[in-house]
């Protein structure tokens, strides 16, 4: 009887080992399964936030890219009128044009642009090359001082451009609601890093 007992004790322990076992893998398996799910759903979240955000800012910097191209309807030998409107409303920090004869406009008469000629300056150059609108990498803004983007309108007389301030685009990239420590970076398409949040 005795051994009768010790091989259904045995017997009892075998069992409850092997369900204690199988207890384990099925909650191992079971978390495996969740946190690979919970991953990807979390990469999904932050590819659909991302494109939002990308959206977002190719629709702000489209918007200060029309009013430069709105322009060319205005072109005459004195339009600083226009170009003023379009500074105020694109919120540019300068707005200009520069004649295929040599000759620059710019929405601040206050500027000396009597030895400057945009047809040597690498936005009037791109525009004209590339016939459509563009926009530069940064570079620092020989009237102002400041790390500027041009955004740049060829047209049939010369190009039209404006210039946004590097710290409006930073400041428009820092304002992302990114997820967790996420953060937003603006690159050129050549790769070179435009805005990026610091810090």
């Amino acid at each position: 009887m005795m051994k009768l007992r010790s091989l259904k004790h045995k017997l009892l322990v075998c069992v409850a080992l092997a369900l204690t076992l199988v207890v384990a893998l099925l909650s191992w398996q079971s978390y495996s399964t969740q946190k690979t799910q919970l991953l990807q759903a979390s990469q999904q979240e932050l590819m659909r936030i991302g494109e939002m955000q990308a959206q977002r800012v190719t629709e702000w910097l489209a918007i200060r890219t029309n009013v430069v191209s709105s322009l060319q309807e205005y072109i005459s030998d004195d339009f600083v009128p226009a170009l003023q409107q379009a500074r105020a409303a694109g919120k540019l920090e300068s707005v200009y044009f520069g004649g295929s004869d040599g000759k620059m406009q710019d929405a601040d008469p206050s500027v000396d642009n009597s030895h400057y000629d945009p047809r040597s300056r690498p936005w009037y150059q791109d525009a004209m090359a590339k016939g459509r609108a563009i926009i530069t990498k940064p570079y620092i803004d020989s009237g102002y001082g400041i790390q500027v983007v041009s955004l740049a309108q060829p047209t049939a007389k010369g190009v039209i451009g404006g210039d946004l301030a590097i710290d409006t685009l930073v400041a428009e990239v820092n304002s992302m609601a990114i997820p967790a420590a996420g953060f937003a970076i603006m690159m050129h398409n050549d790769g070179t890093v435009i805005a990026y949040k610091d810090g």
